[in-house]
């Protein structure tokens, strides 16, 4: 699995890798110092208020008796914030399955502290809640947190990470029986949807000229994207073939302006399945060409090509672009999308449905680019580059929040009905109804009960 830590901006976004197997967990966040802009005092996310979280403070609700879970690969610095920006440790377990619950030391400690970030925002909102810490690192070791949150009987886990799970044929992913079982057992698990909204592409191959080259539109078999040296070079392409074995044969390249190749995936996909992926490091600044050749194979397979939390594509396309991650397309998730905490307007990067079988994603939106402890910001403002804690990841846990809400003043309530009430109140946005940008609309709690 290779472990990633991006920022959700279009240039100046940082990556960490460590290959262990063939899957991915991807967190997102615009990474600056970790306590940039702590002063004293609790710093509160400007969602507690945009959400309508601050009514249920005063109505008595805090989330007192719910058992929330953050599921994430690091909580750098959280000792030093509980029983401030985070609960007493009382309140707090945390657990390492696979690495540190502090993340992996070769981590930057901005990459390893974004589960600290998350776990802030949801103290926010539901400070009296329990809080589980829990961090995993291989497919292994997040398989077995999800099966010990069962155990201990958790109420709402909190997923700002997305682990890949190309196979999507019925009974193949590996993710999705274990999400399942978690929602049968009484656990909503909320999710961020990711931040691909400028960094995906997806459409039939399409060759004209006969030259093997994927046209991208009409004549231009080039993906245009912006590239700083230094900056990850992380490029997924899928297709709609079976897991195995694949009826096409492709490679995926970036190019340079001069036309030499940068990088190239070339697996053996009738072994290896459909899928391929470029990760290695920009040698320089410029502008860089993504390429897609068929090397066998026929037919119009759809193509799904994807750069988590990356560069913005010159055909960029929303639609779709919520791709194949875990948990954030699993029916038995709310997924989050993100809007500015202050404009309520879409970040232009949060990704949007349908999932690759039909289905509507993210289900609700969430404010971001909030104030953070972790990752600075501006308490009272919004100014771009310099908003703190960005991205779905930040959305996701005022989701997760208010859950815990929810939960404590309906304890009988399970996973579905906790969803349906912070759906059935959402300000609707976009087109009436739910729709693959918004979902039902924009989350807000009514009055307290």
């Amino acid at each position: 699995m290779k472990r990633r830590a991006y920022g959700a901006g279009l240039v100046g976004f940082s990556a960490v890798a460590i290959c262990v197997t063939c899957l991915w967990i991807v967190a997102a966040q615009k990474t600056q110092s970790v306590g940039a802009s702590r002063t004293g005092g609790q710093i509160v996310s400007q969602g507690v208020a945009a959400i309508g979280a601050d009514g249920w403070h005063a109505g008595g609700y805090d989330g007192s008796g719910v058992r929330v879970a953050i599921w994430d690969f690091g909580f750098y610095g959280y000792r030093e914030l509980l029983g401030n920006e985070l609960p007493a440790a009382d309140r707090v377990v945390a657990r390492g399955f696979g690495l540190p619950v502090t993340g992996d030391p070769d981590e930057p400690a901005d990459a390893a502290a974004h589960g600290t970030a998350v776990a802030e925002i949801v103290h926010d909102v539901a400070p009296g809640a329990t809080y589980y810490l829990i961090a995993a690192d291989t497919d292994d070791d997040a398989l077995e947190a999800l099966e010990w949150m069962i155990d201990e009987s958790i109420d709402v886990v909190v997923a700002s990470i997305s682990v890949e799970d190309w196979c999507i044929e019925a009974g193949a992913t590996l993710y999705e029986p274990i999400l399942a079982r978690m929602r049968a057992a009484g656990i909503l698990i909320v999710v961020a949807a990711g931040n691909e909204g400028l960094s995906h592409w997806q459409g039939p191959f399409v060759d004209v000229d006969g030259d093997g080259l994927n046209e991208f539109r009409s004549g231009d078999e080039d993906l245009a994207v912006r590239l700083y040296r230094g900056d990850p070079i992380d490029a997924i392409l899928q297709w709609d073939d079976p897991c195995r074995p694949s009826a096409n044969d492709f490679v995926l390249r970036l190019v340079d302006g001069r036309g030499r190749v940068v990088a190239e995936s070339d697996y053996d996909n009738a072994r290896d399945g459909p899928y391929e992926d470029l990760y290695t490091t920009t040698p320089r600044d410029g502008t860089y060409f993504l390429r897609i050749e068929r090397y066998s194979g026929t037919g119009d397979a759809l193509l799904d090509l994807v750069w988590p939390n990356g560069p913005e594509f010159e055909h960029a396309m929303r639609e779709g672009s919520v791709s194949y991650y875990q948990p954030t397309v699993s029916p038995h998730v709310l997924t989050v999308g993100a809007v500015n905490w202050r404009t309520f307007e879409l970040e232009s990067t949060s990704s949007g449905g349908p999932t690759k079988d039909g289905r509507i994603k993210p289900d609700l939106v969430a404010p971001t680019c909030v104030v953070s402890a972790t990752y600075g910001g501006r308490p009272s403002e919004y100014i771009e580059y310099d908003c703190g804690f960005e991205g779905t990841s930040a959305a996701a846990p005022h989701a997760g929040g208010a859950a815990a809400l929810v939960k404590q003043a309906y304890p009988d309530y399970g996973p579905n009905e906790i969803q349906a009430y912070l759906e059935t109140h959402a300000v609707d946005m976009g087109d009436p109804g739910k729709d693959n940008t918004y979902g039902v609309g924009r989350l807000l709690l009514p009055p307290p009960p």
